[in-house]
């Protein structure tokens, strides 16, 4: 399992909708079906998108969104073939302008090969992947604070 911690400096509130209005966007256009922010909080969502990758004809993904708890905490898995990836941000509030994020992800795969490589090659990933959350909060946090107010 991975886990990051980075301090952001938005509102806990704003980083969570903009996370789910994320969601929702990517939900809407994969299923055709217009899901609402409460029914996402109440009940999650399941749904499958097929995704194209240049170098093969594409992969079904299955992706579960866990009811989330309104600016504090959003959970997301996804399947492809043997392989199920979990990743959920937390976000604590810490000034009128700032949070906390943690965001931590787990990959579980069947293959056995696959779990033998993972071990070797994880401290090579995970310094690549942190690399790659950074700049993905940095940029989150640049678009929200672009925005006078973001909500859903």
């Amino acid at each position: 399992m991975m886990i990051h911690e980075s301090v952001m400096r938005v509102k806990n509130s704003e980083l969570y909708y903009y996370l789910i209005n994320k969601m929702l966007i990517e939900i809407n256009q994969s299923s055709d079906v217009n899901i609402t922010l409460e029914h996402l909080e109440n009940n999650g969502y399941y749904f499958e998108k097929f995704i194209k990758v240049t170098d093969d004809k594409g992969r079904k993904y299955k992706f579960t969104i866990f009811p989330p708890k309104r600016n504090k905490h959003f959970k997301v898995s996804y399947v492809l073939g043997t392989t199920s990836v979990l990743y959920e941000y937390e976000i604590s509030f810490l000034t009128e302008k700032t949070c906390l994020v943690r965001y931590s992800e787990d990959v579980v795969t069947g293959s056995k090969l696959q779990k033998i490589v993972n071990r070797i090659l994880s401290p090579f990933k995970k310094k690549r992947i942190v690399k790659s959350i950074e700049a993905n909060l940095n940029e989150i946090e640049a678009k929200i604070n672009s925005n006078t107010t973001y909500s859903i």
